[in-house]
């Protein structure tokens, strides 16, 4: 699988609207840390994203390839 983090799939715009709060979200890849099985470890993941600075602003939208991301890491 090539997944190339940040890039914006489909050519949505370059913002959209966030279903949950109504803010704008920004394409990018966003750095989480997640704990699976006791062990905590950080990747990047790309998506659409409120706040791409704010570390503990964790709002906002995976599409397509964004969620193979998510899956992976959770592996």
């Amino acid at each position: 699988m090539n997944i190339e983090l940040g890039v914006n799939p489909r050519g949505y715009p370059d913002t959209m609207t966030s279903a949950e709060s109504g803010r704008p979200m920004k394409r990018g890849s966003k750095r989480l840390t997640i704990t699976v099985d006791g062990r905590t470890f950080s990747y990047d993941q790309p998506g659409w994203w409120c706040d791409l600075n704010d570390p503990n602003d964790r709002e906002g939208q995976l599409v397509d390839e964004d969620n193979q991301v998510a899956k992976m890491a959770r592996r």
